[in-house]
């Protein structure tokens, strides 16, 4: 069986030289030799480092001399341990205080202070391991260590965790360099890990920069990307991704249209529930759809639910979704929706034909899904036999009763029971 570390290194892209030793860190610890197994972690984890920088570019506000005499110590085989060491300790110099306070001289690496820390520590464990020391070296050092690397590499980079994973996110969004459908799981995994809690927010504004700028205009990418955050199991990168969206109306609305459940995670009181459906989404494209979630996560009282369904009725729509439609009828929308397509309309008005164009959607849906009697039939009927009759609705059900044998024949049956003559316009049913 393997080991978490071992699949994780598996994911992983390490430098040629650190992959052998973390292989017999692994091995060490398999035979209960936990001195010999944090000893070869430790170092595989410097070499990571080392290769980092190696790599790197110089930061900026550093002396182009001392990147290159880092550098040249990285290659002395006596020294590249202790200069690993010290290019993670550090830190960034600057003048003045306070509003005058001015960076003068970056570090190689952007880390907080209790990482560097956390550093010096496991130096220390090193230490105990290399020189036989008095403490004690137990399986779980190398445990926590361990998870000490899966948990902090991402963020050790000379541009620094958060600025990396931008640019990996800006990699995967040019389809000149990342096929479309790459799954981007394993990209919002490292978020937990390569960001300081206190730099989501500004993470999550350059993030959707980067999105916006593919010209997302059907909002695909940036509802993905939303949604893969949502599913992490980090709650606090959740958290802070909720807490984004209810400040920025304009994508959580664009984000509720396609999974209107977020809104049972947004922790909202029934006061800003009843305001959201009273306010907001009668005017988004999929109110109904919305409606129906806010119906199958309870989160409408039973007694404003009749309200509800007389206001989203207005709509004159119903939801080719089953599962929307079963929440829908268990809570009497139907009834409501009956009311608002056949009986209130005034049929007198001279352009009701015209009303009929705008809601045919509506009356198709109802026809298709729901029980049809006789006061359906003859409405149907008698207005697809006016001389002005809506051509969008005759169209609608002709199209339908060619491809629904049940439905057209239930039509028909009532239309024949009921003496009712069958228009022209609908020559699917003759």
């Amino acid at each position: 069986m393997k080991l978490g570390f071992e699949k994780w290194m598996e994911a992983q892209k390490l430098p040629n030289a650190a992959e052998p030793l973390l292989l017999d860190a692994i091995i060490c610890y398999k035979t209960s030799a936990y001195r010999a197994s944090l000893l070869m972690s430790y170092l595989g984890f410097l070499v990571i480092i080392k290769s980092r920088i190696m790599a790197g570019n110089k930061p900026p506000l550093l002396p182009q001399q001392k990147w290159l005499d880092k550098l040249a110590a990285l290659r002395n085989e006596d020294l590249w341990e202790a200069e690993v060491f010290s290019a993670l300790q550090k830190k960034e110099t600057t003048t003045g205080s306070g509003s005058s306070r001015t960076r003068t001289e970056d570090p190689f690496f952007p880390l907080s202070d209790g990482l560097r820390q956390q550093i010096a520590y496991w130096k220390d464990r090193r230490n105990d391991c290399a020189h036989n020391k008095d403490n004690i070296i137990v399986a779980g050092h190398i445990e926590a260590f361990w998870t000490f690397m899966i948990s902090n590499l991402p963020k050790i980079t000379i541009e620094g965790g958060m600025a990396s994973l931008l640019n990996q996110l800006t990699v995967y969004y040019d389809h000149n360099q990342t096929p479309e459908g790459t799954p981007l799981t394993p990209l919002v995994s490292s978020i937990y890990s390569s960001v300081d809690q206190t730099e989501l927010p500004y993470f999550w504004n350059e993030a959707f920069k980067i999105i916006e700028a593919t010209y997302d205009w059907s909002y695909k990418s940036r509802n993905g990307f939303i949604f893969e955050i949502l599913k992490l199991p980090a709650i606090s990168v959740k958290e802070s991704m909720l807490d984004y969206l209810k400040s920025d109306h304009d994508k959580l609305f664009h984000y509720i249209d396609e999974y209107p459940e977020v809104i049972q995670l947004l922790n909202y009181t029934s006061q800003e529930i009843r305001k959201l459906w009273k306010t907001q989404i009668l005017q988004r494209n999929s109110c109904i759809k919305i409606y129906a979630s806010l119906l199958r996560n309870n989160l409408i009282p039973a007694n404003e639910i009749q309200e509800a369904n007389d206001f989203f009725a207005t709509e004159k729509r119903y939801s080719d979704d089953p599962l929307d439609r079963e929440i829908l009828r268990h809570n009497g929308y139907d009834r409501a929706l009956y009311q608002k397509l056949f009986v209130e309309p005034d049929r007198s008005y001279y352009k009701f034909w015209n009303t009929l164009n705008n809601d045919s959607t509506g009356y198709r849906q109802y026809i298709e899904y729901l029980p049809i009697n006789k006061e359906i039939v003859q409405f149907v009927c008698e207005e697809l036999s006016k001389s002005w009759f809506s051509f969008y609705l005759a169209q609608g059900l002709d199209s339908l009763f060619q491809n629904n044998v049940s439905k057209k024949q239930e039509f028909r049956n009532i239309a024949i029971a009921e003496s009712i003559v069958i228009p022209d316009k609908l020559p699917s049913l003759k």
